[in-house]
């Protein structure tokens, strides 16, 4: 029997067709977002965001497959990554989020980091380096943090006046424009520098500093130099190791009277900051390696400062060419003095040496360090100086 719908029925049937479509887009459409990750980014100023659309242009289809190989081929083709881009209102810094579809695990974070970096240089923004790289969201998003390094300025002392670099506080040693080693809690620091690097500028600048903000300075070091004299130190073998033990007793005296004012430290009884600094530390392994007994009374004494010294106010700036167990300190030492460490030029290259004395990080990625740039890792100083970070020493103005 047919059935004349007319045009009532079939609007009626055209109507439930319309909407059975539509409902199934709806499932398909949210079906696909639930197994799409959100990256959420804070909101950015207009220029932060005009910067933050033009790095993420960079990320066609041809230099996620073709030059980074982020995205695994399929059947139906290469997925496209979610890819999100967050820029700081300084425009100096920000990250890039990249869903991660399994390149993290396959090519590396430290190969990812150096073709992001060069995606970036070719586009008309040379300044910004990849500085950083890690997992989030539970391993869902690559995260990429770069800086312009370029644009980053450095501390310039002009006519070796250091007024202007005094920090508030007279246990704080500022080292850059945002960077502040916390000396009270984090005492004990390492320099790692190859000659001609920057290291002695940048350790007669803390040496400089301190005096200036009232701690009891001491520049000691295995080769004779300008610092030695003008910070009352030693530079002979067994001048260097009696100095050493002569602050031992120092800073069990100290403890003594932190002990009998029940008090947590020595700023709380009123007692200065004294900073001890022994350079070339590579060449005084040498020579104490002639002498058992007084090399045994160095390791001693330098133990005790490095374990004991924080609550007296007792800190040590470790000066190396080398980041190496013979040319540094031995490994019981330097895990006392790496919370703070600097490592200048070539050192900051060396993946052996950041993973001898930095603890890790063995896979940065690699570039080039001039004079006086390299790698800080300062505990305490802020999220992105908790691992190692592109660094500039202060620029010396004679």
């Amino acid at each position: 029997m047919n059935v004349d719908l007319g045009v009532f029925g079939y609007t009626i049937l055209f109507i439930s067709f319309l909407f059975t479509i539509i409902g199934l887009i709806c499932i398909l459409i949210f079906v696909s977002e639930k197994n799409v990750p959100r990256f959420d980014i804070p909101k950015m100023g207009r220029r932060a965001k005009r910067i933050a659309r033009k790095i993420e242009r960079l990320f066609d289809e041809m230099t996620i497959v073709d030059i980074l190989k982020i995205t695994p081929k399929t059947k139906y083709g290469y997925p496209v990554p979610v890819i999100k881009v967050f820029v700081d209102e300084n425009r100096l810094e920000g990250y890039v989020l990249i869903e991660n579809l399994g390149a993290y695990e396959r090519i590396g974070k430290t190969t990812l980091g150096e073709s992001i970096s060069g995606v970036m240089k070719g586009n008309q923004l040379a300044g910004y380096e990849v500085v950083r790289s890690d997992l989030e969201l539970g391993g869902m998003c690559m995260r990429f943090d770069f800086e312009n390094v370029k644009g980053l300025a450095r501390l310039e002392v002009k006519h070796h006046d250091l007024i202007p670099f005094k920090s508030d506080s007279a246990h704080d040693i500022k080292l850059g424009n945002d960077l502040i080693w916390h000396a009270r809690k984090y005492p004990m620091m390492s320099l790692i520098a190859r000659t001609g690097a920057g290291k002695s500028v940048l350790a007669g600048y803390i040496a400089d500093i301190a005096t200036l903000q009232g701690w009891e300075v001491r520049y000691n070091s295995a080769k004779q130099d300008k610092y030695v004299e003008r910070f009352n130190g030693a530079y002979l073998v067994e001048d260097i190791v009696e100095l050493a033990e002569k602050y031992v007793h120092v800073m069990t005296e100290r403890l003594a009277v932190v002990a009998e004012e029940s008090r947590d430290d020595y700023a709380d009884v009123g007692l200065n900051d004294i900073l001890l600094v022994f350079d070339e530390l590579g060449h005084l392994n040498a020579l104490l390696s002639d002498d058992k007994k007084l090399n045994k009374r160095w390791q001693s004494a330098l133990k005790s400062l490095s374990m004991t010294g924080r609550s007296a106010g007792i800190h040590l700036l470790l000066i190396s060419q080398f980041g190496t167990i013979e040319g540094f300190v031995n490994s019981s030492i330097r895990a006392q003095v790496s919370d703070v460490v600097v490592m200048l030029g070539n050192a900051a290259s060396s993946a052996s040496e950041r993973q001898y004395v930095m603890g890790g990080y063995a896979d940065i990625p690699s570039r080039f360090y001039g004079i006086g740039e390299g790698l800080a890792l300062v505990s305490g100083a802020g999220r992105k100086w908790e691992e190692p970070h592109y660094y500039q020493a202060p620029w010396i103005d004679d």
